[in-house]
């Protein structure tokens, strides 16, 4: 069984990047783009992805990082087909982010014991968690610079700010798991 979780890694990268892709061209926000973009990559996900190691939940925080905004908005799931603003959006962005710190805090309790996640030694780690958390909402933040970058070319400052934060979270892992084996002596 072990044979098949790369290739299942690497089915639910590909059907999430074909999903998002399909949201993208389909450009409408009803039912079709719920079942093809949301439920059928999170769906996978969760039957087929390995649960007991790290990727299942660096999966999970990054596909709702990536749904939250365009081309999906699921954050406006509750008025569409309208893209709008108001109490539910900003609900929905709140429990969004918050989700989305805790599977990638849930992945790192992957690499070290449950019970040293947040120990002196694992600082180092949790604060480049942080910093991969505001990466992949960084179109978000309230950066005049950036405003005028997602203006111009969303779609490439999103895939930018994605690949950095990953690199920030695997750094993180790696961090972690030698502190951990060092703990370990």
């Amino acid at each position: 069984m072990r044979i098949f979780r790369p290739a299942s890694k690497l089915t639910s990268i590909l059907l999430l990047l074909v999903s998002l892709i399909f949201a993208y061209y389909y450009n409408k926000y009803d039912y079709i783009t719920l079942i093809i973009s949301i439920l059928l990559p999170l769906a996978y996900a969760i039957l087929a992805l390995p649960k007991q190691e790290p990727f299942f939940y660096v999966y999970l925080s990054y596909f709702i990082s990536l749904v939250d905004d365009a081309p999906v908005y699921f954050d406006s799931v509750f008025t569409w087909p309208e893209v709008t603003g108001g109490n539910q959006h900003y609900f929905l962005e709140v429990t969004f982010h918050l989700l989305t710190l805790l599977f990638m805090l849930l992945a790192l309790g992957k690499f070290v014991k449950p019970s040293k996640l947040f120990s002196a030694r694992m600082a180092t780690p949790i604060l480049l968690i942080a910093i991969a958390f505001l990466l992949s909402y960084a179109q978000s933040l309230p950066i005049h610079g950036l405003k005028s970058l997602v203006q111009g070319d969303w779609y490439l400052l999103d895939v930018l700010e994605h690949a950095a934060s990953v690199m920030f979270l695997a750094f993180s892992f790696y961090i972690a798991k030698k502190k951990e084996l060092i703990a370990q002596g």
